[in-house]
């Protein structure tokens, strides 16, 4: 996990992650809206398409240890 000031690999992998997906949609609104040469009716398609799509993330995050294995997203499993 690594502390505040030097994060570890799973917070810079999320963050990552979820920078992607907005860097993603930023993009994709850019692309295609050329604002000058789209009139509105057009760009309402547009930008309800690009905000009805979804993304899905899921995680697990299990510990081995002596050869047995804990979800520590719930230990209670």
């Amino acid at each position: 996990m690594g502390s505040h000031h030097d994060r570890g690999i799973i917070p810079r992998l999320c963050q990552s992650m979820f920078d992607r997906i907005e860097n993603e949609l930023n993009q994709d609104i850019n692309h295609d809206m050329d604002i000058e040469s789209i009139d509105n009716e057009k760009i309402h398609d547009i930008l309800s398409l690009k905000f009805s799509s979804t993304y899905r993330v899921e995680v697990s995050y299990f510990e081995i240890y002596n050869e047995k294995v804990r979800d520590l997203l719930n230990p209670n499993k």
